[in-house]
């Protein structure tokens, strides 16, 4: 699980890093429904997620915000909400962050949270606690 757990913060980070590049520039922002927005970097955030998932993950299903889920109906999956915050984001607002979890039978094993502009993390294993 260690190296699943370290993937995941790597793709938060890269993600995130995107994400932190991007805040101050001009943002193409759409709506996904009434009150929902969607930004490009939503979208980016998540191809960039998925591809260093897969990787490590390479049998995984996912369920993704964005519309990168497949086979999210497999025993393992990995469910990502690429920008967190996407409301706080597209109006200039620092408090948003990436989401990622591992869930095996849809129990969340395990969860890494990651703040771009503070560049904090935070992770979660079923049974063990959070740091």
């Amino acid at each position: 699980m260690q190296e699943w757990l370290d993937a995941a913060i790597d793709a938060a980070r890269q993600a995130g890093g995107l994400q932190r590049s991007r805040f101050a520039g001009v943002k193409t922002v759409t709506h996904k429904g009434a009150k929902d927005l969607v930004t490009d970097v939503d979208l980016a955030s998540e191809r960039i997620i998925i591809a260093c998932l897969k990787k490590a993950c390479p049998d995984f299903g996912v369920l993704a915000e964005e519309g990168g889920s497949h086979n999210e109906q497999h025993e393992d999956c990995l469910i990502i909400d690429p920008l967190d915050g996407t409301t706080n984001y597209a109006h200039g607002y620092p408090w948003f962050c990436v989401s990622i979890a591992l869930a095996h039978r849809a129990v969340p094993l395990l969860s890494v949270i990651y703040h771009p502009m503070s560049d904090e993390h935070f992770t979660a294993r079923h049974g063990s606690g959070a740091w």
